[in-house]
């Protein structure tokens, strides 16, 4: 009796647990701290359910362990939004997220601060809340960090440079010698407009000479710029059900990428590769998105934490990005 008991209990438990009805990409970003710096990150939200809800965005500094550092923090980054609501069947938004970084931090090393995106409370709702969050780790530099008690610098001003004593040019006198006058050869006058046509006919041999040299490397920049954004989504499931993962690209040229190859790597925990996912090539038309999406077998995978590693291909080019997702028993 006591051991149904307690089988219940955990069936209730498990089922209290929320599902996850919407995503957030990226997970991780690791920034650098700069003096006077500002980083702008925009923050993807997919509604996976495509069903009504709204979402509170906010700042998490609890990781901070000094106050002051938490202070600087607090007024370096904001959000846009505050609170995201999907309509139903609207499938993804935007909020963007900026830190503009002062002239110092309090404390160097690496520090980390969160950005959440948490279901919001509705009347009547009991247990816990589905959130998603975007880690911020900021690396600070010890020269970029203030040091207690530390004494101002002085300003010591710069040595000025001692002014040379002008000498006093001699007055002439009868006994030097007088210049004779120079005289200047007259140079003949080209005839009017003699000389600019061989000037013109040089400066468009340039042109036409050096128009592929000088358009080439233009239109090369504007096929490697082509993929300039996209978005990673991987869904986190109980062991056995179908995981989602979704791919978003944008083709921001105004020419098509052509054989674009995507990759998609799932490591464990232990950083093992257990599956790839490779699909055949593709063609993104100019000035749209792609959407791509796969679904995750989990029967196969035990309980852990998956690190999933996207590289996209194009053109000789390379587009990283990576994200974590976990199974649940």
């Amino acid at each position: 009796m006591r051991q149904k008991f307690f089988l219940s209990l955990i069936f209730l438990v498990i089922l209290s647990i929320p599902a996850t009805a919407f995503l957030i990409s990226p997970a991780k970003i690791e920034l650098t701290f700069e003096p006077n710096a500002v980083q702008t990150i925009p923050l993807q939200i997919v509604n996976n359910a495509l069903t009504v809800q709204t979402l509170e965005v906010s700042i998490q500094d609890y990781l901070l362990q000094a106050e002051s550092l938490k202070q600087q923090l607090r007024q370096a980054i904001t959000v846009d939004q505050t609170a995201v609501t999907f309509q139903a069947g609207e499938a993804e938004k935007s909020v963007t997220v900026q830190i503009r970084f002062p002239a110092m931090l309090s404390s160097a090393g690496t520090h980390e601060v969160r950005v959440a995106v948490t279901e919001a409370a509705t009347q009547g709702h009991v247990g816990s809340r589905a959130s998603n969050v975007l880690r911020i780790l900021i690396t600070v530099p010890q020269q970029y960090a203030m040091q207690q008690g530390a004494q101002q610098p002085i300003s010591v001003p710069a040595p000025q440079p001692t002014p040379t004593p002008v000498q006093p040019m001699p007055l002439p006198s009868e006994s030097m010698p007088e210049e004779e006058p120079m005289e200047f050869a007259a140079v003949p006058e080209e005839p009017e407009g003699g000389s600019i046509v061989p000037i013109l006919l040089f400066f468009l041999l340039l042109i036409l000479v050096g128009a592929g040299t000088y358009f080439a490397p233009l239109l090369l920049t504007e096929l490697r710029n082509k993929v300039v954004a996209m978005s990673f989504f991987v869904q986190s499931v109980r062991r056995g059900q179908i995981g989602k993962i979704l791919v978003l690209l944008d083709n921001k040229a105004h020419l098509p990428a052509q054989q674009v190859t995507i990759e998609i790597l799932i490591r464990n925990s232990k950083r093992a590769v257990v599956h790839a996912i490779r699909p055949a090539p593709f063609t993104i038309s100019p000035l749209s998105r792609h959407r791509s999406e796969y679904n995750w077998e989990t029967s196969y995978f035990p309980p852990d934490n998956y690190i999933f590693e996207l590289a996209v291909h194009y053109h000789k080019e390379r587009l990283d990005m990576v994200t974590y997702a976990q199974v649940y028993p």
